[in-house]
């Protein structure tokens, strides 16, 4: 018998949310994923899967449908996340780049809400073994994926050295996405039975051994912690205190051999050098994170504002790294970006989960769901990894299937939010559309670079720059491209000066832009030297380790007659790359005087008692001459586009022209590599004059 037509009506919001959790993650398939999802047509995609979810989600909640919300604290948490994301995202200074983001914020925050009615302890026997025998599916065909795309057997199994990224495109991400695939799959395989339980448990295996092969120490922590909670409910309950025991040390024992990077602290007390890089780069994140959270310490920054401000609390954070994408901490992330009402909805759905430890008994599902929970917060100590679907959807599964209420009624106050919501949406909608027209004309302006036709790639750009007023990228990348010519190899013409009112335009938008303080820098160079040194120093506070912004800054402190100053620039620049002493530029530019000089202040520097120190104390003392010339060539900035939310087409260049130094076999075993010196140290040194 077909169904009748309510019963329709009732099935289109379950489809049409299944139709959008697998759209999203089938677009996980396609590496890198988390950056091409940005992409044009992609972000279409993307966008009309999270109005679905969150359609669905608002829905429910309206016409008071059985299971559309958690009830207390959960709720509690859900909604000031969501007022808190969109009050901070529209107030925040850098709004008109931050708009676009929101919407993939809320779709995460309506994920539960959107799979609670297929989780609910009453789902019927088929929905449940449809739901499961579906996600073990999608799962097998993503960690299948992920070795082959890792593997790459069609090429000599050549990526087997290198940390697992794919599909996700980064290794912490991949590792933060198998553990949590793993623990669902567990649960899967206990909800089903006959070949698909045995199917989901080779899942379940499948997902541990790619998490391995990602060597994430966030992820290798959070299986230990997963299988610690998932032993310690089984057996202490018990009271087996002994086979806990017994089993937490085999559970330490194959952390410890899965993961080298652990391995090697223990066994030797150290990490090596690349460790230790990340562990800097993770103490900036947080002690950056802390310092933005303090500037706006209620509402925070906004959603996606990190990689746009960090910059701003860059130079008194250690590591080497200008900028990132995220925090590699949820808290922090929480408190740069949300403020503190942020924090309090993230603590408000912490203590709601954690109220349903005593609402059920413990059942061998909930035993799985609470250690992949574990496992989950233990992620994201380490990681933010919500810019990845397939990582939300697993997150949100988990907290559906734990704290799925027996029955919540319907009230006045959710009908009230959920119009609170369609108003929220509504008033998204025209960012969202207008940058994804703009992504839609950048393409354009990339097929035109493909085909050589300047003219259609400058009238393309300049369109994107138009639909998306709020965003810096297409402006900086327009100014490079009148600069430069960039990206075509031989462009007809070239106007810096022209470049000089786009550049200036981004700063308007975001005036934490060191990208666009460095070239105007360069730019501004021989006709306005004092503005030119104004950039410059603004750039050496946003990027204290990027080459050539003081030598640049030398070089305008001499226009405006500031000899003392250039000379402590120049320094300065021998300091953060000390092959520069040596560097053709002395020469060309005619400063072969002032090299005396920069070398007394490079040898009264506090330089640390290092290797590294010595060596290039008796570099100087070789008194060799500057190098005569040198390949010639512009610092390409790969990455950039990422970190501002556009990571396709080719990367910005900057607009100066750099020489390489090839130092000869006396000096090259004694300088140092660029960046040895700690940001603070540089600009400690440099000053302030």
């Amino acid at each position: 018998m077909s169904p009748t037509a309510p019963a329709k009506a009732r099935l289109l919001p379950f489809a049409l949310a299944a139709l959008a959790c697998a759209l999203i993650l089938g677009l996980t398939v396609l590496s890198p994923s988390t950056s091409r999802i940005l992409v044009w047509p992609w972000i279409g995609f993307a966008a009309a899967g999270w109005l679905v979810i969150i359609g669905n989600a608002l829905y429910r909640l309206a016409a008071d449908r059985p299971y559309a919300r958690f009830g207390g604290l959960i709720d509690a948490g859900f909604g000031l996340l969501a007022i808190t994301a969109a009050v901070s995202t529209w107030t925040s200074p850098i709004a008109g780049a931050l708009l676009p983001t929101l919407l993939s914020f809320l779709g995460c925050l309506a994920l539960p809400y959107a799979l609670l009615p297929w989780i609910h302890p009453s789902s019927s026997t088929e929905t449940s073994n449809t739901l499961h025998r579906t996600s073990t599916g999608l799962l097998l065909v993503i960690l299948l994926a992920s070795l082959l795309l890792w593997l790459r057997p069609w090429s000599g199994f050549d990526g087997a050295s290198m940390r697992n990224a794919e599909p996700f495109g980064h290794s912490n991400t991949t590792g933060s996405f198998a553990a949590l695939a793993a623990t669902w799959l567990v649960f899967s395989a206990l909800r089903l039975s006959g070949p698909s339980r045995r199917v989901a448990l080779a899942g379940a295996a499948l997902a541990i051994t790619v998490a391995l092969t990602s060597q994430s120490r966030g992820a290798v922590l959070a299986l230990a912690v997963a299988a610690t909670v998932g032993a310690a409910v089984h057996l202490l309950s018990r009271r087996r205190y002994l086979a806990f025991a017994l089993l937490g040390l085999l559970i330490v024992g194959c952390t410890l051999g899965a993961s080298s990077r652990l391995r090697e602290l223990v066994l030797h007390q150290r990490w090596n050098d690349s460790d230790r890089e990340s562990n800097r780069q993770r103490t900036a994140m947080i002690l950056g994170g802390v310092e933005l959270g303090k500037e706006r310490p209620l509402l925070g920054w906004g959603v996606g504002a990190v990689p746009h401000v960090f910059p701003r609390v860059r130079a008194a954070q250690p590591g080497t790294a200008d900028n990132f994408l995220h925090l590699h901490n949820t808290p922090a992330q929480l408190w740069a970006t949300l403020g503190a009402a942020g924090l309090l909805g993230g603590l408000l759905l912490a203590a709601g989960l954690s109220a349903r430890l005593r609402s059920a008994a413990w059942t061998p599902e909930r035993t799985v769901l609470a250690a992949g929970l574990a496992g989950a917060a233990t992620v994201l100590l380490f990681d933010h990894p919500f810019s990845a679907p397939a990582f939300t959807l697993l997150a949100a599964a988990h907290l559906a299937a734990w704290a799925a209420p027996e029955q919540v009624a319907g009230s006045r106050p959710g009908r009230l939010s959920a119009g609170l919501g369609v108003l929220v949406i509504l008033a998204l909608l025209p960012s969202v559309i207008r940058d994804i027209a703009a992504r839609a004309a950048y393409a354009d302006a990339l097929a035109s670079s493909d085909r050589q036709d300047a003219t259609a790639f400058r009238s393309s750009l300049l369109h994107a720059t138009t639909l998306a007023p709020g965003d810096s990228f297409y402006p900086q990348q327009y100014a490079a491209h009148l600069a430069t010519g960039h990206p075509f190899p031989n462009p007809p013409t070239s106007d810096p000066a022209a470049a000089i009112p786009f550049l200036r335009a981004s700063l308007l938008l975001n005036p934490d832009l060191e990208y666009a303080h460095y070239n105007l820098g360069w730019l501004l160079l021989d006709t306005a030297p004092a503005d030119s040194a104004a950039h410059f120093r603004a750039a050496t506070r946003l990027a204290p380790q990027r080459g050539g912004v003081y030598f640049g800054l030398g070089l305008a402190c001499l226009g405006t007659g500031n000899t003392p100053a250039a000379l402590r620039a120049f320094a300065t620049e021998c300091l953060y790359d000390p092959a520069f002493f040596w560097s053709p530029e002395w020469q060309r530019l005619d400063l072969t005087a002032l090299r005396p000089a920069a070398l007394e202040l490079l040898r009264a520097a506090p330089l640390p008692d290092t290797s590294h120190a010595s060596n290039l104390r008796e570099a100087w003392n070789l008194a060799l001459p500057p190098l005569a010339d040198g390949i010639r060539y512009r610092r390409v900035r790969t990455g950039y586009g990422v970190l501002l939310g556009h990571p396709d087409g080719p990367p910005t260049v900057d607009t100066n022209i750099l020489i390489r130094i090839d130092l000869p076999p006396a000096l090259a075993p004694l300088v140092p590599g660029k960046g040895w010196l700690p940001g603070p140290f540089l600009t400690g040194f440099l000053g302030s004059e």
